[in-house]
């Protein structure tokens, strides 16, 4: 059986490296659009008062 804190150590590790990995795969993908004449959508703006 595995132990609580070695499930939540495994956990921890793998969003470490998940996330900035995600992130990266994003940014590229945003990127690269222009090359495949695809317009990237526009950032959301701020709510108008």
């Amino acid at each position: 059986m595995h132990h609580p804190s070695r499930i939540s150590r495994n956990l921890l590790i793998w969003l470490l490296v998940a996330v900035p990995l995600g992130w990266g795969i994003t940014k590229s993908v945003q990127k690269s659009l222009p090359l495949f004449g695809v317009e990237p959508a526009p950032a959301p703006s701020a709510p108008k008062k």
